[in-house]
């Protein structure tokens, strides 16, 4: 998870688990399900982020169980370019949470905002490519389509390291069995098919990565 930028400032709040406490310092990220914490594991003092359920959604919910949906994919899961799991629980209030490897620096979308004309030079865009590519050829040789690709869901570190981030909407390439929610996605960045609500294969998250990267090179999106 990304802390290169600042959402918000708050007082420090604290979760734990049997063995761990976390304390959360600052919100860094907030999305559609989950809100993300910069924090401090205690008494290590290591900086993780914190991926934290919303309250405002039920954990047993369609929208809950796609919480614990990312939570398994990404334990299962060990690559360079994916941010890893350290650990996971419920809160007091019974809100489940991730512990994650904290990315310092900015998404792909924020760094192109900064970049002269908000286009990246052809070397940087194509090793941001690259590492992304492995991200993803890494999850679909695993049977998973991630269906949300976006600029906002790459993470750019300060020491150069690219990881693709948010597996909230991943999915396992052989589960045909209807959400009940209707189309899911990014609609900027979904592929035709993601659009119409058709059964997706590997390819969809291709066509995705395909907009990020023409988008890195010309600063235009495809509308």
């Amino acid at each position: 998870m990304s802390a290169g930028a600042r959402t918000s400032e708050t007082p420090a709040i604290t979760i734990a688990s049997p063995t761990r406490t976390w304390r959360l310092t600052e919100k860094i990220g907030e999305g559609t399900l989950s809100e993300v914490w910069r924090a401090a594991q205690e008494p290590l003092g290591r900086s993780v982020a914190v991926k934290l359920l919303k309250s405002s959604v039920a954990p047993g919910s369609q929208l809950g169980q796609r919480f614990d949906r990312e939570a398994a994919l990404l334990a299962s899961m060990t690559h360079q370019n994916i941010p890893q799991v350290h650990d996971a629980g419920v809160t007091a209030e019974g809100r489940p949470f991730l512990v994650m490897e904290l990315v310092d620096g900015l998404s792909l979308a924020a760094l192109v905002k900064r970049a002269p004309g908000e286009r990246l030079p052809c070397d940087v865009a194509a090793v941001i490519a690259l590492k992304v590519a492995r991200a993803l050829e890494y999850v679909h040789l695993r049977g998973v389509i991630h269906r949300d690709c976006k600029p906002a869901n790459v993470l750019v570190s300060r020491r150069g390291e690219v990881k693709l981030a948010d597996f909230g909407l991943a999915r396992d390439a052989s589960d045909v069995a209807p959400e009940g929610v209707g189309v899911v996605g990014t609609p900027a960045y979904m592929s035709p098919e993601q659009v119409l609500g058709d059964r997706l294969d590997f390819r969809s998250d291709l066509f995705s990565f395909g907009i990020v990267f023409y988008e890195m090179l010309t600063a235009r999106g495809t509308a």
